[in-house]
């Protein structure tokens, strides 16, 4: 059950998230640029900071940047789901004694 609702969510995010940055991807760009400003600040190898924007630059990082979002989102609500899932099926089978 509690894997069904975190497909489910999702899904729903999934949609809602990508078409947001369809919509508009200057904020994306923005929020992608100000991450790599505060890594390159707590950073101290100046060459993964330049080869973190260079992945990052263009639409091959926006499409990354989403990609990476959507997966660890999924990854996320599976593990809470799941856990919610096998609480509300231990509660279930106390009520049932």
């Amino acid at each position: 059950m509690g894997v069904v609702a975190a497909i489910v969510s999702w899904v729903f995010f999934a949609v809602l998230f990508v078409g947001g940055v369809a919509a508009n991807p200057a904020a994306a760009r923005a929020e992608i640029e100000q991450n790599n400003q505060r890594m390159a600040a707590l950073n101290f190898d100046p060459e993964a900071a330049r080869m973190t924007q260079e992945m990052f630059a263009g639409t091959r990082g926006l499409v990354l940047y989403a990609t990476m979002k959507v997966v660890m989102s999924l990854g996320f609500l599976m593990i809470f789901s799941s856990v919610a899932g096998v609480l509300a099926a231990g509660g279930a089978k106390d009520r049932d004694r």
